[in-house]
């Protein structure tokens, strides 16, 4: 493998540089979670609390389309799942929404918070290795990495709606 993916005293020989990190992420706040990643000394990076409460809205503004499908389906799921619970059992207002909370807190954002680090750690590898000589290519890096604002304004605007979509549902 070439030298540009050694990180200096790294237990991973194939981990890219943390110049070639930081033009991914394009924040040094990512690389230095990671560190532990790099040198072999953890499988954990750290709690994201961004993940944690954002969620879909995270994984998709880091660029993760896939993991923020997944997400979001799962959301999905557990809320037509309890809606189900709600027209079998008559449950209304809390009675639906706390189960929801508590399901999606413990499914989803628990979960997603806790890998969030990991998870965005292994798809900037991946990114990064498909660059050739990444380390003379950093600004292909920065397009590969960084965020996208423009899908976290169009979700929000879907998550609106489908909420909506659903208060007239079980109302209806």
């Amino acid at each position: 493998m070439n030298d540009i993916y050694a990180a200096p005293g790294s237990a991973t020989e194939d981990a890219p540089s943390e110049p070639v990190l930081l033009a991914f992420t394009g924040t040094p706040e990512y690389p230095q979670k990671w560190r532990g990643l790099i040198e072999g000394r953890s499988r954990f990076a750290g709690f994201n609390w961004a993940a944690f409460f954002f969620t879909t809205l995270w994984l998709a503004y880091r660029k993760m389309y896939l993991w923020a499908l997944g997400a979001f389906l799962a959301g999905v799921a557990l809320e037509v799942g309890l809606a189900l619970l709600v027209l079998k059992f008559g449950l209304t207002g809390a009675g639906f929404q706390l189960p929801y909370l508590l399901a999606h807190l413990l499914c989803v954002r628990l979960p997603l918070g806790m890998a969030a680090n990991v998870l965005y750690y292994h798809r900037a590898i991946a990114r990064i290795r498909s660059v050739p000589n990444a380390e003379s290519q950093l600004e292909a890096v920065r397009q590969l990495g960084g965020t996208n604002g423009v899908v976290v304004v169009v979700l929000v605007i879907a998550l609106v709606s489908l909420n909506m979509l659903s208060v007239m549902l079980l109302a209806g």
